[in-house]
């Protein structure tokens, strides 16, 4: 019983503090409304009224404030505002500002309260210069019609709006002169050890009284063999990676492409660049 008689002196000062925390608002928002009406701003001044309405607020204060704000909400404008493109088409988001203040986003036909008197318009569209209306609205006049027309231009690049352009994986020039490189390489190993294979052949009958100088050309046919089979090879690996890892490009930039083939007594090499 001790504990609950110390604690209820606690919760009647917490609420006692919170009480007079909410009279101390509507006392405030009082004053607020008062300057504000005064001031013409009486959307804002309705935003006070509200709270110093409350049934929680003093009497004294309320005997003011609920009249007041029936007396603001009637005097309270409104407008529509209607925005089209140079065509002619409804367009359903723009932004309303009225003397600075944003006060809607999208367009859908409902009415926005602006104090009465002379005030500044500016509709805003994306893509669009801004247009701005000085409009004087009489109190109480509801759902005055403001219609613009809006110079919307195509969307500017990067906006995410331009068309996806087709693109493709060219195969680069040099991957191309690279494989051929490897190629031939390989092609004179092949052709190196065939006739290196058959110098050693005929040497096969002369051995071991065979010349020196014979048989230094044949080691260095092998020796050429092995040389020309590492360079090959080693472009032939460059020139697969390179093609492999080669990067996507858009239609609209110029690629280049090189062709190869081998005809009868020749060879054909084609040079082709897309602009």
């Amino acid at each position: 019983m001790r504990a609950a008689f110390v604690l209820l002196p606690i919760v009647l000062l917490t609420s006692g503090a919170a009480l007079g925390d909410e009279k101390q608002q509507c006392v405030d928002a009082y004053k607020q409304a008062q300057m504000l009406r005064k001031s013409g701003d009486y959307v804002t001044a309705r935003e006070q009224l509200l709270i110093c309405s409350k049934e929680s607020c003093p009497s004294i204060v309320k005997q003011d404030c609920v009249p007041w704000l029936g007396e603001i909400t009637r005097g309270i404008a409104s407008i529509v505002v209607e925005a089209t493109d140079a065509s002619g088409k409804a367009l359903s988001t723009a932004k309303v500002s009225v003397d600075g203040k944003v006060v809607a986003t999208t367009l859908d036909g409902r009415p926005i309260d602006v104090s009465p008197g002379t005030r500044s318009i500016r509709i805003e569209a994306e893509g669009a210069p801004a247009v701005e209306r000085s409009v004087a609205l009489k109190e109480g006049e509801k759902s005055h019609a403001i219609k613009v027309e809006l110079d919307v231009v195509a969307a500017k690049p990067g906006s995410g709006t331009e068309p996806v352009l087709p693109s493709s994986r060219p195969v680069p020039v040099g991957a191309i002169v690279v494989g051929i490189v490897g190629i031939v390489g390989v092609g004179a190993f092949a052709t190196l050890g065939l006739l290196g294979n058959a110098k050693k052949s005929d040497l096969d009958t002369c051995k071991p009284n065979c010349n020196p100088a014979d048989v230094d050309s044949v080691r260095t046919q092998f020796i050429a063999a092995d040389v020309a089979l590492a360079v090959g090879g080693a472009a032939l690996v460059s020139a697969v990676v390179w093609i492999l890892l080669r990067p996507e490009v858009k239609e609209t930039e110029p690629t280049t492409s090189v062709g190869a083939a081998l005809l009868p007594g020749g060879s054909f090499l084609s040079f082709t660049r897309r602009f």
